[in-house]
């Protein structure tokens, strides 16, 4: 599974692993230890738990229909929330990204 951002159609960008699955002609996006992304203000991000009261560690299947995008997240992002949230894993940056910001988690 790849981190990656998925855009809902309620407006919510969580940042998580994702899988996309087919499921009898459906297609439908696996997700797993998702957070959701909170602008803090002056270019900085925020992680909150997103459904953090529902057993989903096993993962959340979603139907693409409400999926309004899913995007590679940036090397650091990715790396904060590995860091943070998902398995530990970080990734050295290139001098091509630009640094982030975080104020940690909400």
């Amino acid at each position: 599974m790849e981190t990656k951002i998925v855009r809902l159609s309620s407006g919510e960008e969580i940042i998580c692993k994702t899988e996309i699955l087919d499921e009898g002609g459906t297609e439908i996006v696996k997700i797993k230890n998702p957070a959701i992304l909170v602008p803090v203000g002056d270019g900085q991000l925020a992680f909150a738990p997103w459904l953090p009261y529902g057993d989903i560690t096993s993962g959340l299947e979603i139907d693409m229909k409400f999926v309004v995008f899913i995007i590679k997240a940036q090397t650091e992002l990715s790396n904060q929330y590995n860091e943070t949230v998902g398995n530990g894993i970080v990734v050295p940056t290139s001098p091509q990204n630009p640094p982030l910001q975080f104020t940690g988690n909400s």
